[in-house]
C-alpha cells in the first residue's frame, strides 16, 4: 500500500501494531523491513495497553505511549493530522490500534462501569460451559470497543474542525472478530471461520457519498479487496500483480443487489501442532461454505441461521447450492495459484517456517485452547 501511495505523491505514515516482522515482539521493525511507509511510529506487537511500547523512525530506543495506547496512538495521529491537513501534497495514514484484542481487563474503567454484567446479554450459540467466561470477558471488550470508538471520533473529528473530511477517504476496518463462547470456543478465540470471528466491520466514507451516507452494501468484501478500491477512489491506477478486487463501484452504489463470494482462509494455524483444522472458505451475502485438506466440512444458511447452528453440508437439499458454493470456491483458490487444498506440512516446508516449539506449540497452543502441551525429548508435540 505504501509503495504505490507513495509513487502517487503522497506523504505515508503508519503508526501501531505491525505484527508482519516475525524477528520477535519487542524488537525494533527495520526500515526495510516495513513496506514502504515514510513515517513510522510502531511496534511489531505488544498487548500491554496501559504500558504499550513502540519505535520512531530510525531511531532504535524503545519508548512507551503515555496512558491508555489506543487514546495516545489517536493522539498522535490527530497531531500528523494538523501538520498534514493544509500541505498540497496529500497524505495516507494507517492507524493499526490493538484494541478491542485481549486482555480485556485493562479497558479505562469509566467504559467498564458502562457494560455490567447485569445488561450484558450472549448470544445464542454460546455453550453451557463457556458462559461464565464469556460474561467476565464480555464487559471488556465492550469497554475497549467503546474506548476505541471515541479515539476514532476524535480523529474525524479532528478532520472536520481543519475543514479536509469532505475531502478525505476514512476507512474503518479490522483482521479478525472474537468467538467469546461460540460453538464452545474461549472467548478470546480467533482463526475460526465461523461469523464471531470472520464477519467484521467494513465502513467508509468517501468525498460526494452525500446521496450513499449510511446505506450499507449487501456484498461480501476481505482484506486483498481493500487497496485495490482505495487505489480506484484516488484515481491511481491497479497492478496487475494485486489478488484483490476493485469494489469501489459497490462503494459507490451500494443499494444494487450482488451476490459475490469473499474468500477467505487458515493454511497454518500457530504451527504443526494446532488442533484446529487449516481452511479454505468463501462467504457470500447468503451462505458461509468452509472446506478443509479432507473435504468440505460446514454449511450455513447466514440468513436463516444467523447463529450457525444449523450445519447444512452434504445435506440433500442442499446439493446444489453446495455445489456452487464448492465451484466458487475452487475458481477462487485457482486465482491465487491454490489448485488443490493443501495441508499446512506444504506451507511449513514452502515457507521453511516451524517457529520454536517452546512458542509455537507450547507457549501459543495453551495460551489459546486451554489444554495442556507436553513437549518430549525429542520435540515431538502432545496435546492432553
Amino acid at each position: 500500500m505504501a509503495e504505490l501511495f507513495n509513487e502517487a505523491g503522497y506523504n505515508t505514515a503508519y503508526f501501531g501494531k505491525w505484527h508482519l516482522d516475525g524477528h520477535g515482539r519487542k524488537e525494533y521493525v527495520e526500515p526495510e523491513r516495513r513496506q514502504g511507509w515514510k513515517f513510522w511510529k510502531g511496534a511489531e506487537c505488544d498487548h500491554n495497553y496501559p504500558k504499550e511500547h513502540y519505535y520512531e523512525n530510525d531511531d532504535t530506543t524503545i519508548k512507551y505511549w503515555e496512558g491508555y495506547s489506543t487514546y495516545a496512538i489517536a493522539n498522535e495521529a490527530k497531531s500528523y493530522v494538523q501538520q498534514h491537513a493544509n500541505r498540497e501534497q496529500p497524505f495516507c495514514l494507517f492507524l493499526s490500534i490493538t484494541t478491542p484484542r485481549f486482555p480485556h481487563q485493562t479497558a479505562p474503567e469509566e467504559y467498564m462501569q458502562v457494560y455490567p454484567r447485569e445488561k450484558l446479554k450472549l448470544s445464542d450459540n454460546v455453550t453451557e460451559d463457556m458462559q461464565e467466561w464469556a460474561y467476565k470477558e464480555l464487559q471488556g471488550y465492550y469497554a475497549h470497543c467503546t474506548a476505541t470508538d471515541k479515539a476514532i471520533g476524535e480523529i474525524i473529528d479532528k478532520t472536520k474542525e481543519l475543514g479536509i473530511y469532505d475531502n478525505s477517504i476514512i476507512v474503518f476496518t479490522s483482521d479478525h472478530g472474537e468467538m467469546m463462547g461460540a460453538h464452545g470456543f474461549r472467548p478470546y478465540m480467533k482463526h475460526q471461520p465461523y461469523s464471531e470471528s470472520a464477519n467484521i466491520p467494513f465502513l467508509i466514507s468517501y468525498p460526494g457519498m452525500d446521496a450513499n451516507k449510511g446505506k450499507t452494501a449487501d456484498a461480501a468484501i476481505t482484506t486483498p479487496d481493500i487497496l485495490p478500491s482505495l487505489l480506484s477512489l484516488c484515481e491511481i491506477s491497479v497492478p496487475e500483480s494485486i489478488e484483490g478486487y476493485d469494489l469501489s463501484g459497490i462503494m459507490k452504489d451500494p443499494g444494487k443487489e450482488r451476490e459475490r463470494a469473499a474468500l477467505y482462509m487458515n493454511i497454518c494455524p500457530f504451527g504443526i501442532a494446532y488442533p484446529s483444522d487449516e481452511y479454505r472458505a468463501i462467504r457470500t451475502g447468503s451462505y458461509t461454505y468452509v472446506k478443509t485438506p479432507s473435504g468440505p466440512t460446514m454449511l450455513f444458511d447466514n440468513k436463516k441461521d444467523t447463529y450457525q447452528l444449523i450445519n447444512l453440508v452434504n445435506e440433500k437439499g442442499y446439493t446444489d447450492i453446495q455445489q456452487k458454493l464448492d465451484g466458487a470456491l475452487m475458481q477462487e483458490l485457482s486465482r491465487i495459484g491454490e489448485t488443490a487444498i493443501k495441508p499446512r506440512e506444504y506451507y511449513l516446508k514452502k515457507f521453511e517456517y516451524y517457529g520454536k516449539k517452546e512458542f509455537s506449540e507450547k507457549y501459543v497452543i495453551a495460551d489459546y485452547m486451554d489444554v495442556e502441551v507436553v513437549v518430549s525429548p525429542n520435540n515431538t508435540i502432545r496435546i492432553k
